[in-house]
């Protein structure tokens, strides 16, 4: 790891009760081309990075 770096942290879900996709079509569709492929109620934020490097991962979720 290296001494200084920048992180996300958050879920890999969302609360909103909207697919993911369907936010992106309604509220900026002009982003379609960079949702494309998302599935679920995936987050807009990508903490890949933290869970290579330290081995985070979320595991609560309200859905059930």
């Amino acid at each position: 790891m290296p001494p200084h770096d920048v992180y996300f942290l958050n879920r890999d879900g969302m609360t909103a009760m909207e697919p993911s996709l369907e936010l992106v079509e309604r509220f900026q569709p002009n982003l379609l081309p960079l949702a494309k492929g998302m599935t679920g109620h995936r987050s807009f934020l990508n903490c890949d990075k933290l869970k290579q490097v330290v081995g985070w991962e979320h595991r609560a979720t309200w859905r059930g």
